[in-house]
């Protein structure tokens, strides 16, 4: 089983980077992901491990939870679960 974190609103995601001054090119500089991955990221074609998505919370200064929701998935079947995680 592994978890993956699925983006809750690109729209709110997208506001919050620009309400700190970034585009997302500039954002993912700033974090040290590629530009492509955090376009990705953002328009819910990815789904970054915990880790990443708790760098992404912290450059954008909130909490994990308020921009993504965990997701359980298992080798034999997905499943999607809401799940609290603390970065």
């Amino acid at each position: 089983m592994r978890i993956k974190m699925e983006v809750i609103d690109s729209n709110d995601l997208r506001e919050l980077i620009a309400s700190k001054g970034y585009s997302i090119r500039g954002f993912a500089k700033k974090t040290k992901i590629s530009t492509g991955y955090m376009s990705d990221i953002v328009n819910k074609n990815r789904e970054p491990s915990p880790t990443l998505a708790g760098k992404i919370a912290r450059g954008l200064g909130t909490s994990i939870n308020d921009i993504f929701f965990a997701k359980t998935v298992n080798k034999s079947e997905t499943k999607n679960e809401r799940k609290e995680v603390t970065a």
